[in-house]
């Protein structure tokens, strides 16, 4: 992937959101298949940059899948804004774990009840499959319905 046209294009998009070059800092991260862009943004109400639930996040990881598609290297592109996305996963494990103990002590199987992102579920089924082997995960229902369904294996 070209790193210098994906942060060149993202300043802009900062930029033309009401962001000054000073008020922003671009970290790029890259591990196997994967890029973390890591925004930092100086502001008093990060969630308008952010979203509800992640959802501009999501929205600009969808236009930059659109706009760097063509590239071939097969990089995925992973957006963090403010560390949203970090302490999102360090809250969805917490999650996880309390549901692991309720289905591992009283409860065979737990479906949850709030919606997750695919980002999320995707979260959850990772670790419960590298951490917690005695468990297994998989997602029902469509679209924003969609749930996740923890029981043991």
């Amino acid at each position: 992937m070209n790193q210098k046209k994906l942060e060149s294009f993202l300043r802009q998009l900062l930029q033309h959101l009401g962001y000054q070059a000073d008020e922003f800092k671009l970290e790029f991260n890259e591990d196997e298949q994967l890029l973390w862009v890591i925004i930092t943004v100086e502001t008093d109400n990060p969630g308008v940059i952010i979203g509800r639930g992640g959802e501009v996040i999501l929205a600009m990881e969808k236009v930059l899948r659109s706009i760097f598609s063509e590239d071939e290297s097969g990089v995925r592109v992973r957006v963090d804004i403010n560390r949203y996305r970090a302490q999102r996963r360090e809250k969805i494990i917490q999650f996880i774990d309390r549901l692991a103990c309720e289905v591992s002590e009283t409860n065979p199987e737990v479906m949850v009840k709030k919606p997750l992102s695919s980002y999320e579920r995707f979260i959850a089924h990772q670790y419960i499959t590298q951490h917690l082997p005695h468990l297994t995960s998989l997602s029902v229902g469509e679209d924003r319905e969609r749930r996740l369904v923890i029981k043991l294996k």
